[in-house]
């Protein structure tokens, strides 16, 4: 293929800068974890009682989590 083709330049595009240094950023599903652990339960008890399909179980969880921000 052609090098002026645009497949071709975005097959061969590389980003401009480095990558930060250090840690990478938590994941959305680590800080889930880390507030369910902080309220005494887990993700595996959640599925388990199947809470999340009780109205207000699923209410109560999400408000008790939200007054630690």
């Amino acid at each position: 293929m052609d090098t002026e083709k645009k497949p071709r330049k975005l097959l061969e595009w590389r980003p401009p800068g480095k990558r930060p240094t250090g840690r990478p950023r938590r994941r959305w599903i680590e800080g889930v974890e880390s507030t369910l652990k902080r309220r005494g339960t887990s993700l595996r008890e959640i599925e388990e009682n199947k809470i999340y399909e009780r109205r207000e179980d699923r209410r109560s969880l999400v408000k008790s989590s939200l007054v630690d921000r």
